[in-house]
């Protein structure tokens, strides 16, 4: 289908292509510097025909042409200099000319070349430095861009050498470290333009990019993770396995404040592709309702009405999307609809939260899966974003107890009555009304007077 690939690529070229201010004057600096060749064959570590060339290229003022006439040879003597060196300084400067030089399609293709005539795996020969568990952040950056490149050409690496290499990534990315985490995201996005290597990646990378897209303010990590996840939706069997990660919902929560066109594209095509990907109506509907959770509904069809977005791609897949989460928002029930907003956490004041029939309807049902609406609602006063959020939750949890007084073991379990008790003091109005009220259903039977004298009081105030 026609997904939004053309102004991808283009984008995507230039998350590949981030990185740091650091890594870049370090790169600079680095260049600037020179290596004594000669006495590296001295110790016999290179020949001196090797070290020669080597030198040769370094005085070279016009390089690219040095590399044009002597490029695979050159490259060859660099391999086998570099798989003998331990000196990190020394193995800074020769990371630095390999990446340098694979930035060139033609030199790329020489590096290539020169591993095959000497029988080396160009990515095991820059893995080393993440087997030996090296702490010089440059050159693992560095070495890790050269294995992310040759992966991406279809150069194989070892089953427990590519799980140690992307267990490495996604603690970068974990740890959404400004600088370090968009470089290691850079990385992967390459990686994951081969699609043969989709599966095995997405298990050990799916819960650093939720971390990313669950860090505020941080639109580049952002729109390069969720690229990451559009690329990754394209593998079914992969799709199938988010069904049970946050990364759709999350990726799906980023329509609601994204103003940056880019971002919203990417996410819009993966919601997209997701859908289309799912192989039944169940892990469709599943989908849908994680998304809805999160607003995208409204989100997309807002985009399309206020034309928030003039990009004709963009609009394509709003207009793909609309049809499938509406046929879903149509047949939820109104404790479906329930469950879904508390389960995403974005509350707001919709007729269920305050009708007695649909308490008294539903208390059972609010009870299922070991009490997980009422644990979310616990959950949502210590995360809440937004005064309105948590005022609506401290209201909910009051009339759980209210209309299944037992429940109020459950919230002394999750420590939600403390918490709740002491919102009384909250510096916002509503959400200090609604913990008084609450506080009344938790502590007594007689909620209804002294809610009604409460709320007198508070009218007087």
């Amino acid at each position: 289908r026609g997904v939004s690939s053309g102004k991808m690529a283009e984008y995507g070229a230039l998350a590949i292509d981030l990185i740091g201010p650091n890594i870049l004057e370090k790169a600079t600096a680095i260049r600037k510097g020179s290596i004594d060749f000669q006495a590296y064959a001295s110790s016999n570590l290179v020949t001196v025909e090797d070290a020669t060339l080597l030198d040769d290229f370094i005085r070279n003022k016009s390089r690219a042409e040095f590399l044009n006439a002597n490029g695979e040879a050159f490259f060859r003597a660099l391999f086998k200099l570099y798989s003998k060196i331990v000196r990190v300084e020394t193995l800074q400067y020769l990371i630095t000319i390999f990446d340098e030089a694979a930035q060139n399609e033609v030199f790329f293709k020489q590096i290539l070349s020169a591993a095959a005539k000497i029988n080396v795996n160009p990515a095991e020969v820059f893995f080393g430095v993440f087997d030996k568990q090296e702490k010089d952040s440059y050159l693992l950056h560095q070495s890790s861009r050269m294995v992310a490149r040759l992966l991406s050409a279809g150069v194989a690496l070892g089953g427990r050498e590519l799980r140690v290499y992307l267990q490495w990534l996604a603690g970068i990315i974990q740890s959404v470290e400004p600088g370090n985490c968009e470089l290691a995201l850079g990385s992967l996005q390459r990686i994951l333009s081969r699609a043969g290597l989709r599966q095995d990646v997405y298990p050990l990378v799916e819960q650093a990019l939720a971390a990313v897209l669950g860090v505020e303010s941080r639109i580049q990590a952002h729109y390069v993770a969720v690229f990451c996840l559009w690329e990754l939706s394209f593998d079914p069997l992969v799709v199938s396995q988010m069904q049970d990660s946050p990364t759709v919902s999350k990726a799906a929560a980023l329509l609601r404040t994204a103003r940056k066109e880019k971002l919203a594209r990417v996410a819009i095509a993966f919601l997209r592709n997701v859908l289309e990907k799912a192989e039944d109506p169940s892990s469709k509907r599943k989908f849908a309702t994680q998304m809805i959770g999160q607003k995208a509904f409204a989100s997309i069809e807002a985009i399309v009405k206020q034309k928030i977005f003039q990009d004709e791609e963009i609009l394509a897949d709003c207009e793909a999307l609309l049809p499938q989460l509406s046929v879903v928002v149509e047949s939820m029930s109104s404790f479906e609809e329930y469950r879904v907003e508390i389960l995403s956490g974005q509350l707001e004041w919709s007729p269920v939260h305050r009708s007695e029939r649909f308490w008294r309807e539903n208390i059972n049902n609010i009870n299922d899966k070991h009490g997980e609406l009422v644990k979310a609602l616990a959950r949502i006063l210590e995360t809440a974003q937004t005064y309105e959020i948590l005022a609506i939750a401290v209201h909910d949890l009051g009339e759980y107890v209210r209309f299944y007084p037992r429940g109020k073991t459950l919230l002394d379990s999750l420590r939600a009555k403390e918490a709740i008790i002491g919102m009384m003091e909250h510096p916002d109005a509503a959400v200090r009304y609604e913990a008084l009220i609450a506080t009344q259903k938790i502590l007594t039977q007689n909620w209804e007077f002294l809610g009604q004298k409460v709320a007198k009081n508070q009218d007087n105030q």
